[in-house]
């Protein structure tokens, strides 16, 4: 069905859309897909600088918007390096830098740098948006992370306020031929309709 050319399939939408079911639900039908995160890197166990992913959020809250841009976008790139290294010709990545540089606009970053990191990554072969309120999406959460809220205490008011201005931020980079999906659906309609998107 691919070549041996890479293809790149990204997920992506605001913070508790659904996308880590989806790129789970996609792996269980490509099991030779390389999955790929932006946690991929900050995670690798060679290099141990964090411990935890609460220690990755009080890291991020103490900088700045471009400083967490600039960080965003190392973690990003060195995970999709590592990922076409692989012998997978999938690669499927959850998020990517839109949600990550939508977070940091929403913050105050500067427009021009984000323009820069964005020029840097790979264009996917086809993306697929979940689209859901974020009043939806808090309630399918069971915690909630100050990076998620804005670096701001981590409660369901700061993450709905934060939320409503990073989704306005993401929408901005939505295109033509991405393929825009309600969230709201079942996880297996929602699956059936990437799939056919994805192999269209």
């Amino acid at each position: 069905m691919y070549s041996k050319l890479r293809t790149i399939i990204c997920i992506t939408g605001a913070d508790g859309s659904g996308k880590s079911t989806l790129v789970r639900a996609l792996k269980k039908k490509w099991p030779h897909a390389h999955e790929v995160s932006i946690w991929d890197m900050l995670e690798n166990t060679q290099v141990q600088v964090f411990s935890n992913k609460k220690d990755i959020d009080e890291y991020l809250c103490q900088l700045n918007a471009d400083a967490r841009l600039l960080f965003l976008a190392h973690a990003m790139e060195a995970a999709i390096d590592r990922a076409l290294q692989s012998d997978s010709d999938i690669i499927l990545i959850n998020a990517y830098y839109y949600k990550y540089f939508a977070s940091e606009l929403a913050m105050g970053a500067d427009k021009v740098l984000e323009d820069f990191l964005a020029l840097r990554m790979p264009a996917p072969d086809k993306v697929i948006f979940l689209s859901h309120p974020p009043e939806l999406n808090a309630a399918r959460k069971k915690r909630f992370s100050k990076y998620e809220c804005g670096c701001r205490e981590a409660t369901y008011q700061n993450f709905i306020n934060f939320q409503q201005r990073s989704v306005l931020q993401l929408e901005k980079y939505i295109k033509p031929e991405w393929c825009v999906l309600n969230a709201a659906l079942e996880p297996e309609e929602l699956c059936a309709l990437a799939l056919k998107s994805i192999t269209e």
